[in-house]
């Protein structure tokens, strides 16, 4: 009787253990499941949503870029920062420019002198044209009529190049109106036009009624916006100052329907510039250095921003600059993040190890020091490029900020990636362990500015 009572107990004390372990297991994996993704988690998810074909390039303006600019305003109000004026967002009202081909047909049989008629908002049904036999003439008239013909050395300089392959030169244009805007893309600010050399326009006009497109567009205005966020500093004091984080959002967008490309495309027909690295990296990094920071805030304040139309030519960085949220005198330094995720820099110097971070202007201010000084103890080094640090000094978004007087740099793994502009910048080329190491120092190395004694300085 014993015996069997013992192997009972046996039994009860295995089953118990048994459901222990069981119950520890199922602990561990609720555990598991519950635990913060990790930084590379984070930040490929944001490169993922952000360079997803369902955004398209990203374009300024575009849906996609949209789409882009409600996730980083969802990442800022998410991770604690503080919206400027009860919104995370800095508005700017700008024209857009709906495409609007232009399709003109006109006979130029008897065609003598000039054809003129204006353009509104619908387009001109009649040609100006002009023969011109030498590139002298030419450059008389482009002289005479500098407020209708197109302006500037460039311009002059692709005709006379023609001029001395083609003699004789016949510029067909359309007519802008005497008064307000030709209401033509201004991408390229010149009024349409076609040169042609004699032997072509000799056959143009013996055939009769000629058909001239243009790529044209007519302007609408939009609603575009800089997603911003603050993380209010630790120190009252100080709380006012402010250290500016930024990197653009946009991308070059799509070669989809009867759009233009807008880089060279891969074999496998890929039409949608997805930007990986250009700049989704960065924004990503940008997202995870406020929630980085938001657990132990730098004595300054530090001001998130995103810009749109980098792209384009610094459009939203001189919108922000010309109408900041703060007072400009209260940015202490600006620090610009450009291409953040891959280390084949094809321009690295020789004896820079893959992956160091470059600083543009490294001898306009002392800011790249104090973060090249930071560097020197962690992952990731920081170095000055002997072209491109300078050459590269006003190409991005830190360039308004300079012109305002605030020391402003760019920090960038690559100044030229393989598949820069193209639609090969995918995010599965992505270095998103790398991309990590990069967050986590830009992370050390905003809360160094932010507590620092010494506010940058421009040197001599």
């Amino acid at each position: 009787m014993k015996n069997k009572t013992f192997k009972t107990l046996e039994k009860f004390r295995h089953r118990r253990y048994s459901l222990i372990v069981l119950l520890a297991l199922f602990a561990l994996l609720l555990v598991v499941d519950d635990a913060e993704p990790s930084l590379v988690q984070r930040v490929t998810q944001h490169v993922y949503f952000l360079a997803d074909d369902a955004l398209l390039g990203r374009a300024t303006p575009s849906g996609g870029l949209d789409r882009a600019a409600s996730y980083i305003m969802d990442q800022f109000k998410s991770e604690g920062l503080k919206p400027i004026n009860d919104e995370y967002a800095h508005h700017v009202q700008a024209d857009a420019y709906v495409p609007m081909p232009i399709t003109l047909s006109t006979d130029l049989r008897d065609a003598q002198g000039l054809l003129i008629s204006a353009l509104k908002d619908t387009v001109a049904s009649q040609l100006i044209w002009r023969h011109l036999d030498d590139y002298k003439a030419l450059n008389t008239l482009l002289r005479h009529e500098a407020a209708t013909l197109p302006r500037g050395p460039r311009t002059q300089a692709e005709f006379a190049a023609i001029h001395q392959t083609q003699c004789g030169l016949m510029v067909i244009r359309v007519q802008a109106p005497e008064q307000g805007s030709p209401h033509l893309s201004p991408l390229a600010t010149e009024t349409p036009l076609v040169a042609v050399n004699s032997d072509t326009w000799n056959m143009l006009r013996s055939s009769g009624t000629v058909t001239f497109q243009f790529g044209a567009s007519k302007t609408t205005p939009i609603d575009l916006l800089n997603p911003v966020g603050i993380l209010r500093g630790s120190d009252p004091s100080l709380a006012e100052t402010y250290v500016v984080v930024g990197a653009h959002y946009d991308h070059v967008g799509h070669a989809l329907a009867d759009d233009i490309p807008r880089g060279p495309m891969n074999g496998d027909g890929d039409l949608i510039w997805n930007g990986a690295n250009d700049n989704a990296s960065s924004i990503a990094a940008l997202i995870e250095c406020a929630r980085l920071l938001r657990r132990n805030p730098p004595k300054r304040s530090v001001l998130f921003v995103a810009f749109f139309g980098e792209e384009l030519g610094l459009l939203g960085s001189s919108s922000f600059v010309q109408n900041p949220p703060v007072p400009l005198k209260s940015m202490m330094a600006m620090i610009n993040l450009e291409q953040l995720g891959r280390t084949d820099d094809m321009a690295r110097p020789d004896g820079i190890k893959p992956g160091a971070l470059a600083m543009t202007g490294f001898y306009r201010s002392t800011l790249p020091a104090q973060i090249q000084r930071l560097a020197e103890s962690g992952t990731v080094s920081v170095y000055a490029h002997p072209e491109y640090s300078e050459a590269y000094f006003r190409r991005s978004d830190n360039a308004p900020f300079v012109d305002a007087g605030i020391p402003a740099h760019t920090i960038s793994a690559s100044f030229s990636f393989p598949d820069y502009h193209q639609p090969t910048d995918h995010r599965e080329q992505i270095d998103y362990d790398y991309l990590a190491r990069v967050t986590e120092f830009l992370s050390k190395a905003v809360t160094d500015l932010g507590n620092s004694p010494d506010v940058p300085t421009w040197l001599p």
